[in-house]
Formats: C-alpha cells, sequence, structure tokens
C-alpha cells in the first residue's frame, strides 16, 4: 500500500520548537522522522523533519509547522526565521510492514548487470532492525549510509538508510528491507495526568516494519583520489 505519498517534506525547526511540531503532526495523524542537527540555516541547534505527505495533504502540513513554531515570532527580531521547509517529490513510496515466509533474499547483482545509481532511497526502520538491515544490504551489493533519528509516537529510537541504486534493482531493494523489517505489536506504558493526578496506561502499538521513499538522482559525483581536481 503506498497511502498516495508522493511528496516529501523536509522541515528545519529550532530545538525549542521541536517537541511542539512533533505533537501537532502526530496528532493530524502524519508520521514523522525527527533527525537532531546544528548549524546552517537556523545558526543554532535545530531539528529536520522527514515527513511523506500526500500532495492533497502538503498545504495542511505546513501550516501545522508554521503554527508549532508561530510563537518564536514574538521573541524574534522582525524578518527573523523560526523555520525553513523544503518539499522534495518523491518517485515511489512503499510502507513495508508484513514479511512474506517463502520470500528469499536477492543475491548481489553480477558486475555486467551493475550499473551507475540513478535513484536514492531513505528508508526509515526500527533501531531495533537496523543491524541485521545494514548486514543484509552490504551482503547484496547495496552501499549505504545511517543516520540515528527519531520516530514519531512516543519518540522511538530508529534509523534512516540513504541507499543509491540503479532503478533496475528496486525490487531487490525492497525485498532484502521487507525480510529484515518486520511489523511486531507492543504495548507501551503511555503517562497521563494533570496537577491532581499523575499515571499511565498501557497503549497497543505496532513497531518495526519499513517506510521506503524513493527519489530519482540527477547526478552522483565519488569523491575520491580519482576524480580530485589537479592541485
Amino acid at each position: 500500500m503506498n497511502d498516495g505519498i508522493d511528496r516529501l517534506l523536509c522541515a528545519v525547526v529550532h530545538n525549542d520548537d521541536a517537541n511542539q511540531v512533533n505533537d501537532a503532526l502526530v496528532t493530524a495523524g502524519f508520521r514523522t522522522t525527527r533527525v537532531n542537527a546544528q548549524g546552517g540555516f537556523l545558526r543554532r541547534g535545530n531539528a529536520v523533519f522527514l515527513i511523506g505527505v500526500r500532495q492533497d495533504a502538503l498545504d495542511q502540513a505546513l501550516q501545522l509547522v508554521r503554527g508549532a513554531c508561530a510563537h518564536r515570532a514574538a521573541y524574534a527580531p522582525d524578518g527573523a526565521r523560526y523555520g525553513v521547509a523544503f518539499v522534495i517529490r518523491a518517485s515511489a513510496f512503499a510502507r513495508i510492514g508484513r514479511k512474506d515466509p517463502a520470500m528469499r533474499e536477492p543475491t548481489a547483482a553480477p558486475p555486467a548487470e551493475t550499473s551507475s545509481p540513478n535513484c536514492l532511497a531513505v528508508a526509515i526502520v526500527q533501531d531495533h532492525d537496523a543491524v541485521r538491515l545494514s548486514a543484509a544490504l552490504v551482503r547484496v551489493g547495496f552501499p549505504h549510509t545511517r543516520i540515528g533519528t527519531t520516530g514519531g509516537f512516543l519518540l522511538r529510537s530508529n534509523v534512516a538508510f540513504l541507499i543509491a541504486f540503479p532503478h533496475q534493482r528496486m525490487e531487490a531493494l525492497l525485498a532484502v528491507i521487507a525480510r529484515h523489517c518486520e511489523t511486531r505489536t507492543e504495548f507501551r506504558f503511555v503517562p497521563w495526568g494533570d496537577e491532581f493526578a499523575v499515571g499511565s496506561e498501557p497503549v497497543e502499538v505496532r513497531v518495526g516494519g519499513a517506510t521506503v521513499l524513493t527519489f530519482e538522482l540527477e547526478r552522483l559525483e565519488r569523491l575520491d583520489a580519482a576524480t580530485a581536481p589537479p592541485s
């Protein structure tokens, strides 16, 4: 199921606003992935949110982010920015959750069939599955980069994989991810309370699986000694 998601919203906000942004998006039903970062656009500690959205829900997501950050405007000088958002068109989207027992792990592509990467996949998986998935990707010939992130509901730890690959290996990539990232059901205790009472209650949540967004690469440059310009 692809849920019709065809855009990646990348929102950079101040750390002070990050919890409000996450809560607003999750309450409205958006799935978020948070990456802590520094400097650049906002010139201080900030948080980057990766949100997969449908085109018709994009304005709603942007408004939620804007509203969650708006309180900073009261303390910032005129013209100061308290958030930046980028919208990127995705060429494919997949939410992987159930493993087929008959599924076999693909083998590495023979050198004769390997071409230059022209796609980039961003795969969000639970931390519990990351080590097994990383080993499997290397085994079948998918170089990748891992980024530690935080999920939306309950702020669970997860990992974002950046994977450059040739388009003809798309099915093989999804098969590897599906084999090693199965969804599970867990009970988590969620705190609640007010000034008169504090407690917690168990909530059944689905964890695991993977969310994969794929983008077309316009260009890929390898930065190594063989390609470095002469000094």
